[in-house]
C-alpha cells in the first residue's frame, strides 16, 4: 500500500487522478502504487520530488502523465542530458508501452517524441516526421530516414547513417 503524504512523489503522481476523476486518497492508492512500480519510484514514494535527482523527477513526471492512461503520450526530448543507463531504461519502457504493456492491459499507446538526436531512436521508433519552417513532413521508417536527402534530416542523423 502506498501512503500518500503532502508534497510527496506519490501525491504528485496521484494529482491527475484526484483532480480529473475526483477520487479520494484512498481510492487512488492502488493506481499510484502501480505507477510507482512501473517507473521504479516505489522507494521514493514518500520523498519530495525536489529532493530527487533530475532523472527520478522525470520518471515522476512520466508516472503522472500515465496516470489517466492516455491514448497518446507526447514527450519533449525525454532523453536529453541522461546517461546511457537512464536512456536504456526510458527506451525500454517506451518501447513496451508502444507495443502494449500490461499497465495498459496490453493495449499499445501512441508515443510522440521530439528530439534533436535521431541516433537515440535508431531501432526504437517506428515512424518519423519532420516539423520544419511550419511544415510537417512524414518521413517514414528508419530505412526511409536513412535515404532522405533532406539536409536537416541528415544533420539530425549525424553518424547514425552508418547504423
Amino acid at each position: 500500500m502506498v501512503i500518500i503524504g503532502a508534497g510527496t512523489v506519490a501525491e504528485n503522481v496521484a494529482l491527475p487522478l484526484r483532480y480529473h476523476r475526483n477520487l479520494s486518497i484512498e481510492e487512488v492508492g492502488p493506481s499510484v502504487g502501480e505507477l510507482l512500480e512501473l517507473t521504479e519510484l516505489t522507494p521514493h514514494a514518500r520523498e519530495r520530488p525536489s529532493t530527487l535527482g533530475r532523472n527520478w523527477q522525470r520518471r515522476a513526471a512520466l508516472a503522472r502523465a500515465l496516470a489517466l492512461r492516455p491514448e497518446v503520450l507526447l514527450l519533449d526530448t525525454p532523453l536529453t542530458g541522461m546517461d546511457s543507463r537512464q536512456q536504456i531504461w526510458w527506451l525500454n519502457l517506451l518501447g513496451q508501452l508502444s507495443r502494449g504493456h500490461a499497465f495498459y492491459s496490453g493495449r499499445p499507446i501512441t508515443i510522440i517524441v521530439t528530439t534533436s538526436n535521431l541516433r537515440d531512436w535508431c531501432g526504437q521508433a517506428h515512424q518519423f516526421a519532420l516539423l520544419h519552417a511550419r511544415k510537417f513532413s512524414v518521413l517514414g521508417d528508419w530505412a526511409c530516414l536513412k535515404r532522405s536527402s533532406e539536409p536537416l534530416v541528415q544533420e539530425l542523423m549525424g553518424s547514425a547513417t552508418n547504423v
